[in-house]
């Protein structure tokens, strides 16, 4: 008869509950993510798009980047694959240059970033906009947000001549001065130039302006310059007509308004003599 317990060698008993305490405890689950499809609304003014940074910022986390993105491409939607949690998402579209992801570690880096006018396309202009929200892991998060240009649009809308003899305007162009050079992309408001270019390229008009009101709608563009126009020091921005009168080169001067970001102005001007006229922005 054997014994009633018999031990085997290179075996041992061991008790159910002390074997599941030699097991591994088990890991912590790493953040959990959540789809955000970004869906990227040009202006009414400007919906052409060649490219597009979207900043991802933690809300929670002292608003430091997440994540950036750069879609080489015209597609107006994109999928982010994000941290849950709340969010700041900054739309930048069309920009000139490349970003340094290190210098824009936090969100008010990247609210000083500044363009400069003469890098800006009309055709494709710089735009930016941002958005808030709080992502999931449960299920897709859909945010629009709506981006809009820095660039102003000025455009000649009428000009008359009522010079006696029905003398022409000949060679007649256009021109702004006192442009604002550059402005922070993310700005909404209140942009004070701290120096400015004298004046802008000439554009020509289509032909003299003889006895007949004309509407050339030639249209020029600046960066917002929102001086008030009782404030002394920064200049506002002016259109500035020119034309060549019985031979004699002359200018006649159009004080713009305080423009703000992505403003349309138009003008009407009407010559009455050399250094008589008057003009109207609306």
């Amino acid at each position: 008869m054997l014994p009633a317990l018999v031990t085997f060698p290179g075996c041992s008993r061991t008790p159910i509950n002390e074997k599941e305490s030699q097991e591994e405890p088990e890991q912590p689950a790493g953040p959990r993510t959540g789809t955000v499809r970004v869906n990227v609304q040009g202006s009414a003014r400007s919906t052409t798009i060649v490219r597009t940074d979207l900043f991802v910022y933690s809300l929670s986390d002292q608003k430091g980047l997440e994540i950036h993105r750069c879609f080489d491409d015209s597609s107006d939607v994109h999928t982010l694959d994000l941290k849950e949690g709340e969010k700041e998402i900054i739309a930048i579209v069309n920009s000139p240059y490349k970003f340094n992801e290190q210098a824009l570690g936090k969100l008010e880096s990247l609210e000083q970033v500044q363009f400069m006018f003469e890098d800006e396309s009309p055709t494709a202009p710089a735009m930016s906009g941002n958005g808030s929200l709080t992502v999931s892991p449960v299920s897709q998060t859909e945010i629009g947000i709506s981006v809009t240009p820095l660039l102003c649009r000025i455009t000649l809308a009428e000009i008359s001549n009522n010079l006696a003899n029905y003398k022409r305007l000949e060679n007649p162009r256009i021109f702004l001065r006192n442009l604002n050079p550059k402005a922070e992309i993310l700005r909404e408001n209140g942009f004070r130039p701290s120096e400015n270019v004298e004046e802008g390229q000439r554009s020509p008009l289509p032909c003299d302006v003889g006895f007949y009101t004309q509407h050339p709608a030639t249209t020029l563009y600046c960066y917002p310059n929102e001086t008030p126009e009782n404030m002394l020091g920064s200049p506002r921005t002016e259109l500035v007509l020119e034309c060549e009168i019985r031979d004699t080169t002359r200018q006649f001067t159009v004080e713009l308004p305080p423009l703000g970001r992505s403003c349309t102005r138009s003008v009407a001007i009407t010559v009455d003599e050399a250094h008589e006229y008057s003009y109207s922005v609306f």
